[in-house]
């Protein structure tokens, strides 16, 4: 008598007997009570069984070889008694996997509706760094050195390039002509207005009508006295839009973490 098999060692059935696969038509139809089986027909069956038998023990033998490597990989001993072995195993590599992409003392960039570390990696612990809502840039041009992990922690003071605003100033001729007359006959100290004036001495005023000829007047131009005009002085309001302590372009607030365990 054969012993009874076990999954490590399966007999073949049938290895060296006729073997025939039945037909279309007994594939469709399939067996009736009255049929007799043809015993090539049952030896192909139990053939193929047993066959499979071992090709399920070969990949299950398979799956348990990479088992056990995954298991001694981490310094534990297969123990088939032992419930929640692998996926004690299997957490520790999970767990140094992150340690290995996101070490302690890395940062992490959150952008707006994305999530926190904390979320992505619950096992880990993570602080909020404040640059108190800097800007960051490259290094280089005219950006300040980068400070080193040594170093002391200073933004970059604001700075506005040297440029001009050019304000423009009309304005039309108005009431800005000077004028003026001088009036006489034979002399013109008889009278003056506007911008003219007739200076002369009181003491070397004609006492006679005819005297008026030795008599001698000056006549004066100030156009203050007639010019009527004025100047005004250009503006410069504020051209900022929601005014504030700062100048910035549009943009979103992010959070800049550290990994701290």
């Amino acid at each position: 008598m054969i012993p009874t098999q076990t999954f490590e060692n399966y007999p073949e059935f049938a290895n060296a007997g006729q073997k025939s696969q039945p037909n279309d038509a007994k594939y469709a139809a399939g067996f009736i009570p009255s049929d007799v089986l043809p015993a090539e027909w049952l030896n192909w069956f139990l053939n193929g069984a047993t066959k499979g038998v071992t090709a399920l023990n070969t990949g299950v033998k398979s799956v348990e070889q990479e088992i056990n490597t995954v298991l001694e990989s981490r310094s534990v001993t297969p123990d088939i008694n032992a419930a929640g072995q692998l996926l004690d195993v299997l957490n520790k590599i999970k767990a140094e996997a992150i340690n290995e992409a996101w070490p302690v003392g890395i940062t992490y960039v959150q952008y707006p509706q994305q999530k926190s570390p904390q979320e992505l990696f619950p096992k880990t612990t993570w602080e909020e760094i404040s640059y108190e809502g800097a800007f960051f840039r490259a290094s280089g041009g005219n950006a300040q050195a980068f400070i080193e992990k040594s170093g002391v922690l200073s933004k970059q003071e604001q700075s506005i390039q040297s440029h001009l605003h050019t304000i423009a100033h009309k304005h039309s001729r108005g009431t800005m002509e000077i004028t003026g007359s001088l009036s006489g006959t034979k002399d013109i100290y008889n009278g003056a207005s506007g911008a003219f004036t007739i200076d002369y001495d009181q003491k070397s005023r004609p006492r006679w009508e005819d005297d008026r000829e030795n008599t001698y007047a000056n006549c004066s131009f100030v156009a203050s006295r007639s010019w009527t005009g004025y100047t005004s002085e250009p503006t410069n309001g504020n051209s900022g839009s929601t005014g504030g302590t700062e100048t910035r372009p549009a943009n979103y607030t992010v959070r800049v973490w550290k990994r701290t365990a």
